[in-house]
């Protein structure tokens, strides 16, 4: 889908709103990936000495760590979708803002 150029859109403070939940999402998201990661190496190498730390990297469970990690993006795409489908009802009448939120929810990413 290309994304469309909306001149003259001007979003209420129910938009506001909306594209400030996204961005925290999407900042959420990057936080998440940053302590599962962080945490499996605390998990691994705080307070080990070499051995303990080679049985800890041995019995990681590496698939499940990756499988968490590959699904946060696509958690934050459904919470954005979302987000973006309420805004794009709660706009109906507001033909810009309904484009806009329908942009959103189609894959079109704010900048």
């Amino acid at each position: 889908m290309e994304c469309p150029t909306l001149e003259g859109l001007s979003f209420d403070q129910r938009s506001r709103e909306g594209i400030a939940r996204i961005q925290r999402i999407e900042e959420f998201s990057q936080v998440l990936k940053m302590s599962i990661a962080l945490g499996t190496l605390a998990n691994i190498f705080a307070g080990s000495n070499a051995a303990e730390a080679a049985y800890n990297i041995y019995s990681t469970d590496w698939v499940a760590l990756a499988e968490a990690l590959n699904a946060i993006p696509a958690l934050q795409r459904r919470l954005i979708f979302q987000e973006a489908a309420l805004q794009m009802m709660d706009h109906a009448n507001q033909r810009r803002q309904y484009l806009f939120w329908k942009a959103i929810m189609e894959g079109c990413r704010i900048k």
